[in-house]
């Protein structure tokens, strides 16, 4: 039996909403709260933060037992 695992790239970014899906670079998510929760729907997720970005006020708690990639 073969397991297949999909990765799924989220992408988060200040100028995204909190109405995208955030699996491509032209709908980003906005918030990393929301990017966790995506995250968590799925095992294996790489979270893109946008360069050069501020990301104010939010709060990213990781409290995960699967793979996390945050570039």
């Amino acid at each position: 039996m073969t397991t297949i695992v999909s990765t799924t790239t989220i992408y988060v970014s200040p100028d995204g909403s909190l109405l995208n899906d955030g699996l491509s670079p032209t709908s980003p998510i906005l918030t990393l709260s929301g990017a966790m929760e995506i995250f968590k729907a799925s095992p294996i997720h790489t979270i893109l933060l946008r360069r050069n970005a501020t990301y104010i006020n939010q709060q990213l708690n990781l409290m995960i037992s699967s793979k996390l990639t945050l570039s």
